[in-house]
């Protein structure tokens, strides 16, 4: 028994030592397992950390990527929108409303960009100009625009003011109090700015404190223009009632602001410095010519006071020139006259020399610029001449009684004569646009002038006096028409001026004319179609929008018609030596032009034309290659098909040139790709097909070369018949005269070449012929390519 129970007591120890080691084992696997959950858990917050610290870079990165991207699509709109910019100011020329109004849009909701666009100020400034068109919706949309671009007021401002929530009597009288403030810190020419928006012809209650206020500030320039301007608008006519217009207000002419203003004018003639005397002196003249009664008198006083200060007289100018040309004494005539004084005097003499010189060279200076000053009076005077005939008076005999400044046009004359004297740049343009202005007056000053004008803008070295002359051709043709139509060569001439300028206001002008309707397009229209390919950016795209609208006229009749005048210059010997084209700028007119060639009854026209062209030619392959390449360009049907095959023997023998030959080829591929599905016309595309190359076979081009033989041949003949024939008519004349040189008699031909056609319309016909010799190598040329 004692046995039993030691060995259940063994076994109950083993149990328990059993369960210690499991407790124990348990405890140090517990122990172990914190330790690893302790040692995991800083790890595994270091790792999140990184992670979260790797997604923020990875978002900055991304937000930098994102600021990049964005700044470079920004300057790549502002690359585009500065593109943009040129070639929607040009819509301002479209005779298309929708057009102007879209270009007006567009620069409206551009305006937060006129100080970063370099160009964007002048193209508002131009679109400003369009407010004084005859068109009531386009000064409409321009006075809308002006609103939004030069104010920016918001829509519920507009809304509150449409519904006169605002009191507008209250800012006007405050706007008032800040126009009649004493104080010289432009706070009242801002003022009187505002109210030349706002008052109207309200101010009428206000002149009588405008005028104290004028004579008040007198020596404020820039306040007395602006309150000219506000003047202004006591002039303006009041709305029709009951099909009544009010007659218009004027101010009796002893009225106090008149004799104000002239002498303002008078008793600061002579501050040349003063860069604000011009605008006052033109708004100044305009509020005389708009209030006064009789304001031509007036004018005439202010111009005579300012003559005497200048120096000059009615018939001329009193002074040797006024510019420079005048000079002081010289060393030598200074020592002659002092050659019996001591050393002392000399040197005396020479000081007071120098001091001459110096004050002689300013004296001129300030006369030339006096002068300057007295002609832009003139020229004003001469615009508010025209402006209250043309308002008042309506005839023309008056307007050169009345107008007694005429006497003074002798000084301008001799200016403009006498360039050598009188060379100061703005001396000869303020000269050019005096004499302008004054040929306005009527049309006999415009006839007697107008040969003095188309000399100055040929000949004259200065690029502001040709722009100015080209800038004011729309004035001469609005008013006298007729007067400048045998100086239509020297108009277009200005498209072939050195400066790009002055190319760029001829086309203006031009374009202008004809889609106005105010000159016909004529055979110098090429001269517009080589502007296509200009290398100033403007110039070509004022091209080619002349082109486009031209096309809009009488459903593309217009261009049409005058095509062929185009393609006979361009091709035909119409260009000088110095301007021929080559192939590729040639090719890139036709191609734009010929986008406008749609009608078929226009292509028949036009291929009628050319393939006579082909058979009266003068034996130059360039001419060959030009007409073929306009032939390829066209859109066959069966009928110009069958044209073209029924006047094979007109370009047969030209088929010798490769270019001709694979010009003709083009034609007969577009054929083939046209019209190849049905089968008659494909009968007449393979005979076709089969003419080509006959023509490039060996007998084709020698069938060519004799025919270009026997042609030489028979000239000669031609030349001496039509001699003899002349020599009977002419015996009485002396023989001298009658022999005469060849290259005078290929001058002539030049000359009188496009003259033996009086249809604008169909190509000029070609007086000379290649010589003999010349036309075989070009031929055997022709077949070796």
């Amino acid at each position: 028994m004692e046995k039993k129970n030691s060995q259940s007591d063994d076994e109950d120890s083993g149990a328990e030592d059993k369960t210690i080691d499991e407790d124990y084992e348990m405890n140090v696997d517990n122990n172990q397992e914190k330790e690893i959950k302790e040692n995991k858990e800083p790890n595994e917050d270091q790792s999140l950390q990184e992670t979260v610290n790797c997604i923020k870079i990875q978002e900055q990165i991304m937000r930098v990527e994102d600021i990049v991207t964005f700044y470079k699509d920004g300057l790549q709109f502002m690359d585009l929108i500065e593109q943009a910019n040129g070639r929607v100011a040009n819509l301002f020329n479209s005779r298309t409303s929708a057009d102007f109004i879209q270009a007006i849009d567009f620069f409206v909701n551009l305006r937060h960009y006129r100080r970063t666009l370099p160009n964007m100020e002048q193209n508002l400034r131009l679109m400003f100009r369009f407010i004084w068109s005859v068109n009531e919706s386009k000064c409409k949309a321009i006075t809308q625009a002006f609103v939004k671009i030069c104010f920016d007021v918001s829509p519920t401002i507009a809304r509150m003011y449409k519904k006169k929530k605002i009191a507008t009597e209250t800012i006007t009288e405050a706007v008032w109090k800040f126009y009649q403030l004493p104080y010289d810190d432009n706070s009242d020419v801002i003022a009187g700015r505002i109210l030349t928006f706002i008052v109207g012809n309200e101010v009428n209650t206000k002149l009588n404190d405008i005028t104290d206020l004028i004579q008040t500030k007198e020596k404020n320039h820039r306040f007395v223009h602006i309150s000219c301007l506000l003047l202004q608008l006591a002039a303006t006519r009041k709305k029709i009632e009951n099909d009544i217009r009010r007659k218009q207000f004027r101010l009796p002419k002893t009225h106090c602001l008149f004799e104000i203003l002239s002498k303002i004018i008078v008793s600061t003639f002579d501050d040349v410095s003063n860069r604000q005397w011009k605008p006052m002196m033109e708004s100044t003249f305009d509020v005389i010519f708009k209030l006064a009664d009789h304001p031509i008198k007036h004018v005439e006083n202010i111009i005579k006071k300012l003559a005497v200060i200048t120096g000059i007289k009615p018939g001329g100018l009193s002074k040797t020139p006024l510019s420079s040309q005048s000079q002081p004494l010289s060393i030598e005539s200074m020592d002659f006259e002092n050659a019996g004084n001591e050393n002392n005097q000399n040197q005396l003499s020479y000081q007071q020399q120098h001091h001459h010189h110096h004050h002689h060279s300013q004296m001129n200076a300030n006369s030339a610029l006096l002068l300057v000053r007295f002609l832009n009076c003139l020229e004003k005077a001469a615009v508010g001449i025209v402006y209250y005939v043309d308002c008042m008076v309506k005839d023309e005999f008056l307007r050169r009684k009345e107008a007694k400044l005429m006497q003074y046009k002798n000084i301008v004359e001799q200016i403009l004569l006498n360039p050598r004297e009188y060379y100061e740049e703005t001396l000869q343009l303020s000269a050019t646009r005096c004499l302008c202005k004054f040929m306005l007056l009527s049309l006999e000053l415009c006839e007697t002038h107008a040969k003095m004008v188309f000399d100055l803008l040929k000949n004259s070295t200065f690029e502001s006096v040709r722009l100015a002359i080209m800038v004011l051709m729309n004035d001469f043709y609005l008013k006298y028409p007729l007067a400048f139509a045998a100086y239509s060569n020297d108009v277009y001439g200005c498209l072939r001026d050195r400066s790009d300028n002055v190319r760029l206001a001829a086309l203006k002008t031009i374009s202008n004319l004809i889609l106005k309707e105010m000159v016909k397009p004529e055979g110098q229209i090429s001269e517009i179609a080589l502007c296509i390919i200009d290398k100033h950016t403007q110039i070509a795209t004022l091209a080619t929008s002349f082109f486009s609208e031209l096309a809009k006229q009488e459903h593309g009749q217009v261009l049409f018609n005058i095509l062929p005048d185009i393609f006979s210059n361009l091709v035909g010997g119409g260009l000088d030596k110095e301007r021929q084209l080559n192939e590729d700028d040639f090719k890139c007119i036709m191609e734009f032009l010929f986008k406008y060639v749609s009608k078929e009854k226009q292509t028949e026209s036009l291929l009628e034309k050319l393939l006579k062209r082909f058979y009266m030619d003068n034996g130059d392959p360039r001419l060959w290659r030009g007409l073929a390449y306009i032939m390829s360009k066209l859109t066959f049907n069966e009928r110009t098909l069958k044209d073209l095959l029924k006047h094979y023997i007109y370009y047969a023998n030209k088929l010798v040139d490769y270019d001709v030959y694979q010009s003709f080829l083009t034609i007969r591929n577009n054929a083939k790709k046209n019209l190849g599905t049905k089968p008659d016309l494909k009968v007449l595309i393979d005979e076709l097909s089969t003419l080509i190359e006959r023509a490039r076979s060996s007998n084709g081009i020698l069938t060519a070369v004799q025919q270009a033989q026997q042609k030489t041949k028979q000239q000669p003949k031609a030349a001496r018949a039509g001699g003899a024939k002349k020599g009977k008519q002419t015996t009485s004349r002396s023989k001298a005269k009658a022999k005469q040189s060849d290259d005078n008699d290929d001058d002539d031909l030049k000359e009188n070449d496009g003259n033996d056609d009086d249809d604008g319309n169909v190509f000029k016909r070609p007086m000379r012929k290649e010589p003999k010799v010349q036309t075989i190598s070009r031929s055997k040329r022709g077949a070796d390519a």
